[in-house]
C-alpha cells in the first residue's frame, strides 16, 4: 500500500506516460518461453526450499537394541521418562525385538542414552 502511494506519487510528479513502457507478448519465441520458464523455477526455487527446510529441519531419528526390555511394563517406563526430554516428537518400543526408536528436533542421543541406562534400560547397540 504504501509503495503503490509512492509510485502514484511519483508518477503524478514527473508527468510519467506508461503507455510508453507497455510492451507485446505476441511475438514470443520458444526461447523466450523457455528462458521465462527458467527464471521462474530459479525464483521458485528459494521458496521451495525454505518451506522444505522448515518442515524436516532438526528431525533426528534414533534406534536402540535394549535387551532389558521384556514386557509392556517396561515400554510404558522407558515411555515416560523419555516424554519428559527436550524435543521428543515420537517414541516406539518393539518388547519382542527389543529395539526402541526415538525421533527428536534436537540431536540428544547421548541424553538418551544415559537416561535408559539411569532406569536400568542400558543401550547395548544403536542402529
Amino acid at each position: 500500500m504504501i509503495a503503490g502511494s509512492i509510485l502514484d506519487t511519483f508518477i503524478s510528479n514527473f508527468n510519467i506516460d506508461f503507455s510508453r513502457l507497455s510492451h507485446s507478448h505476441a511475438d514470443f519465441s520458444f526461447i523466450s518461453y523457455i528462458s521465462s520458464f527458467v527464471l521462474i523455477l530459479f525464483g521458485i526455487r528459494p521458496v521451495i526450499n525454505s518451506i522444505r527446510m522448515r518442515y524436516t529441519r532438526g528431525v533426528y531419528c534414533f534406534v536402540f537394541s535394549v535387551p532389558d526390555i521384556s514386557c509392556n511394563s517396561c515400554a510404558e517406563r522407558i515411555k515416560s521418562k523419555i516424554n519428559a526430554v527436550e524435543g521428543i516428537t515420537a517414541i516406539g518400543v518393539d518388547v519382542k525385538r527389543k529395539k526402541l526408536k526415538v525421533c527428536s528436533n534436537l540431536d540428544n542421543r547421548k541424553e538418551l542414552k544415559d537416561i535408559l541406562a539411569s532406569i536400568g534400560y542400558p543401550v547395548v547397540d544403536e542402529l
